[in-house]
């Protein structure tokens, strides 16, 4: 039974070292600001510290205790730079994403700045309206929920519709601010 567990409970801490490697590793490629040198530099010395505190574990080595600690030791100083990251609105932002919307609520009035009411022709191509709108608050008479799949069964972009006496909408949505010079990717927007 003893033998058992140890085998279970190394193959879950091989497990965690896997999969916290992996989550590390694409972390640094998304968000790390430095050139691509430095964050190859950078998953590869992980690599190794991670590669030899799985040996150690998989073959019972007698200082695997000392090189999982180790490896603990990078992953914190990891887990510290990435809480450290923080989010600001001072950036180069892409034209359709330059202005991010704002509102205040006075009563029953809620007054909405920078919302986007663009002409789509296509993706790259559209005509900017940034738009400041008024809402009576208290003849509001919907709210719908809608999912819009894009990429798969898995990943939806989440849709807020408020709708109002008038016949208007107010809809909401989240979704990845990129400067200029970014491409659209569904990993990195995780990071």
């Amino acid at each position: 039974m003893r033998r058992v567990l140890r085998i279970v409970g190394n193959g879950i801490i091989a497990l965690v070292l896997v999969l916290s490697a992996v989550w590390t590793n694409l972390a640094i490629a998304y968000q790390l600001p430095e050139a691509a040198g430095v964050r190859i530099g950078a998953c590869l010395a992980l690599d190794v510290i991670a590669l030899a505190a799985l040996l150690a574990v998989l073959l019972r080595r007698r200082m695997r205790w000392r090189a999982v600690l180790i490896y603990a030791v990078a992953y914190a100083i990891f887990l510290g730079w990435s809480i450290s990251i923080s989010a600001s609105n001072d950036k180069n932002w892409a034209a359709d994403v330059v202005h991010g919307i704002t509102g205040t609520i006075n009563g029953d009035r809620l007054s909405v700045r920078n919302l986007r009411n663009f002409g789509w022709r296509t993706e790259a191509d559209f005509t900017q309206r940034w738009e400041q709108r008024t809402y009576d608050l208290s003849k509001l008479r919907s709210l719908d929920l809608f999912l819009v799949y894009w990429m798969g069964p898995s990943i939806a972009h989440t849709i807020m519709s408020f709708g109002f006496e008038d016949g208007r909408y107010l809809d909401f949505s989240i979704e990845l601010r990129r400067t200029q010079d970014d491409q659209y990717s569904a990993i990195a927007g995780f990071f």
